[in-house]
């Protein structure tokens, strides 16, 4: 293998950049590091200091992969390929770097096979170099969007090969990258692979500087996660330990956004309205808005009931909560971590979050593989060649506002056809797209080797 390059003018152009903003950045950073213990316990990891440990992967001489998943949805795909890699370079030490605490704990609830669970530095110079120090990796996978200029750069610089795995060029990125297209040209010009979702996201990066003859389509991993099994018997557990009453119907608000609360309940009200008995729990993308989110349902006249107290009772000794003693307007709060694909098994509707609003969208693929009527609304960008997938093999519904989310619902709920109908495509979408694990691994264990 050829030494890399120098650093170039683009890099001190770069960081020349982030030092006349650092005033603004560090007074920012430093309010938050001054109010966030969390932030603060982080604090060493995020410039690049590591444990012994993990400088010692490196020393075993075997090669290291560091596979940077940000937050909760690129811990998952990193979940799905991680098996398949290990089968094909069993040898090879793997560091998981995080940037969110939620991703962190995503990873540790799942248990995931790896070497080292470290949070990624901070995209800055000093950070990145303390980091591929301590790891010293032959390839940096980084999953889905994250393109850091630093480092991209010094992994590069540093001679690691790198690869943008499961990725997606989203709308709203292709808007941010645009007035800096020279910027990402650079970055991607360093780029050894490019694993893409679609043909759509691969012409994305080409267009914006990625080599052509590096940028293939594997597909989505997604439809590779390990969706969990729930039996009769653990589904009907989990509905006792919710306090939920047995021969009614559940609606399920997985992933919610800002805003989507509101928005949810303008539809469950109007739901109440016309008779129907309806259970809702709202799992929020992020618990720690559980406190927000209880606040809301308290706001439109229901009673929250939060997943945490309930967990807080049982762990004290108390009996599961009886379901005659639950307020018929009631609404749970799932404000935990990891509970929302088993929890979809219990449902017997689903909305996906992040689509109600302008945010995106979240996966839909948990509650379809649970064999789950799902609607989502129009914001799906985030998830576009999935909901195109599944709106041509009519496997879920699309609506626009509360009044439309209402509706859906309600007509899920009084046609078992429909919902079974639903079902049964849903599945079938999700066993005929896997195998983008497999393409994946395979790619970069080539990579791997490769001199």
């Amino acid at each position: 293998m050829t030494d890399p390059p120098p650093l170039d003018w683009r890099y001190y152009f770069h960081n020349g950049l982030l030092i006349a903003c650092a005033p603004i950045i560090g007074a920012g950073f430093g309010i938050r590091l001054a109010l966030t213990r969390r932030v603060r316990e982080d604090f060493m990891q995020r410039m690049g200091r590591y444990p012994e440990s993990l400088r010692a992967l490196s020393a075993k001489g075997e090669p290291v992969i560091w596979i940077h998943a940000v937050s909760v949805g690129e811990v998952v795909t990193t979940a799905s390929v991680l098996p398949e890699l290990k089968n094909r370079a069993p040898l090879a030490r793997i560091v998981l770097t995080t940037t969110t605490s939620t991703g962190r704990e995503t990873a540790l609830k799942r248990g995931l096979e790896v070497d080292s669970l470290v949070y990624c530095p901070y995209d800055a110079p000093w950070a990145v170099r303390a980091a591929l120090d301590a790891i010293r990796p032959s390839l940096l996978v980084l999953v889905d969007t994250e393109l850091w200029p630093n480092t991209i750069a010094l992994a590069h610089h540093y001679g690691a090969r790198i690869v943008v795995a499961n990725a997606r060029f989203s709308d709203k990125a292709v808007r941010r990258a645009r007035p800096v297209v020279w910027h990402y040209r650079w970055m991607l010009s360093q780029v050894d692979a490019v694993l893409a979702q679609s043909q759509l996201d691969a012409d994305r990066y080409i267009a914006f500087g990625a080599d052509p003859k590096r940028v293939e389509v594997t597909g989505s991993v997604k439809f590779d996660e390990q969706f969990p099994e729930v039996s009769p018997a653990a589904a009907a557990k989990l509905r006792q330990d919710l306090g939920l009453v047995l021969d009614v119907p559940v609606w399920v608000v997985g992933s919610s956004r800002e805003g989507e609360e509101e928005y949810v309940l303008e539809a469950f009200r109007e739901l109440r309205l016309k008779q129907h008995h309806l259970q809702l729990i709202i799992a929020p993308r992020h618990p720690e808005r559980g406190d927000e989110v209880e606040r809301i349902v308290r706001d439109r006249g229901y009673h929250p009931i939060r997943r945490t107290e309930l967990q807080r009772a049982a762990e004290s000794g108390a009996p599961p909560p009886s379901p005659a003693d639950r307020p018929e307007d009631s609404v749970v709060i799932l404000d935990t971590i990891g509970e929302l694909a088993r929890v979809y098994a219990i449902a017997d509707v689903v909305a996906v979050g992040g689509s109600l609003v302008r945010w995106g969208g979240h996966n839909m693929l948990q509650p379809m593989a649970q064999g789950k009527p799902v609607v989502v609304g129009p914001h799906t960008q985030n998830f576009r060649d999935i909901v195109n997938i599944s709106r041509n093999a009519e496997a879920l519904v699309e609506v626009e506002g509360p009044h439309e989310l209402a509706t859906a619902i309600e007509r899920l709920l009084t046609s078992e056809a429909e919902r079974d109908l639903l079902s049964a495509r849903a599945l079938r979408v999700v066993r005929e797209n896997r195998g983008a694990s497999a393409r994946t691994a395979e790619r970069l264990v080539e990579l791997l080797n490769a001199d």
